[in-house]
């Protein structure tokens, strides 16, 4: 009988094999199979998922208003860090998420280029119910 680790490992080799999309598909349910049996499944921040940013809108009601430097701070934080936080969204119909948090990070994601291409057009999203 395989042990986890050994089971992880074969996945983890299949998973070298794969294309972008098969990738970030195959970790994004792996991820969600995992949070299932997670003791913090009630914790959205438990499941990060990877979702083309297409699918990734803002919302209608978001009051803040970031001056222009500071949108570059903040792509300048993501471009040296990453992406430190995820985008808190909800799914507003099947295959879209609508932004509760991190409009910003978002913002950055989809039209600075440098940052898009680094992501390779996806967006660290979170989704509460």
């Amino acid at each position: 009988m395989m042990s986890i680790q050994e089971e992880l490992n074969r996945m983890v080799e299949k998973l070298r094999g794969m294309g972008l999309q098969e990738k970030v598909q195959a970790l994004n349910e792996i991820r969600r199979s995992l949070h299932e049996v997670s003791p913090f499944r009630d914790e959205p921040v438990d499941c990060i998922r990877w979702v083309p940013a297409e699918e990734v809108g803002a919302n209608h009601y978001n009051p803040n208003k970031v001056a222009p430097p500071e949108m570059e701070l903040l792509a300048h934080s993501i471009r040296q860090d990453g992406y430190t936080q995820p985008i808190v969204s909800f799914r507003s119909k099947p295959g879209e998420y609508e932004v509760v948090d991190g409009f910003h990070r978002h913002k950055v994601g989809k039209e600075i280029e440098d940052v898009r291409d680094r992501v390779q057009g996806y967006l660290p999203v979170v989704v509460i119910n």
